[in-house]
C-alpha cells in the first residue's frame, strides 16, 4: 500500500469550521444578540450618525453615512428576464390575432375616412 499523497475521503470535510472560526461565530452571535436586546443595531447607529451630521449641516458626511446605510434600507432589485413574443410574419399569427388585427385596421381606416369627410376643402392644399 503506497504511503503519502491525497487519499479519497481523507482530511477535514469542506465547510467544516475549525475551532477558532466556531468561537468567533459564537462571539459574534452573542454581540449581535446583546446589541439587539439593548435596542442598538449597526443600522440604528448609522442612521443616528447620518441625522446628527444632517442637523449639523455637514451634508457630505451625512451623504457618506447614508450611502453606507442604503443597502440595509433599500436592497437592490433583482435582475429579471423579459420574454417578448414578437411575431413578425402573418403566417405566425393565429386566427384570433388576424381577426383582431383586421378589425383594428378597419377601425383606423374608418376613423381616417370620417376625419377626411369632416374636413372642409382647402383651396390652398
Amino acid at each position: 500500500m503506497p504511503r503519502g499523497g491525497a487519499r479519497p475521503n481523507a482530511g477535514r470535510k469542506k465547510g467544516t469550521q475549525n475551532k477558532v472560526t466556531k468561537e468567533r461565530a459564537e462571539v459574534t452571535k452573542k454581540v449581535i444578540a446583546q446589541a439587539a436586546a439593548d435596542g442598538i443595531t449597526p443600522l440604528e447607529v448609522m442612521l443616528t450618525a447620518m441625522r446628527m451630521a444632517w442637523d449639523a449641516q455637514k451634508i457630505d458626511e451625512a451623504v457618506a453615512v447614508a450611502r453606507d446605510a442604503a443597502p440595509y434600507m433599500h436592497p437592490r432589485l433583482a435582475s429579471s428576464t423579459v420574454k417578448i413574443n414578437d411575431k413578425r410574419s402573418v403566417s405566425d399569427l393565429d386566427t384570433a390575432e388576424l381577426v383582431a388585427a383586421l378589425h383594428a385596421e378597419g377601425d383606423a381606416d374608418g376613423i381616417a375616412s370620417q376625419e377626411a369627410g369632416n374636413r372642409k376643402s382647402d383651396p390652398l392644399h
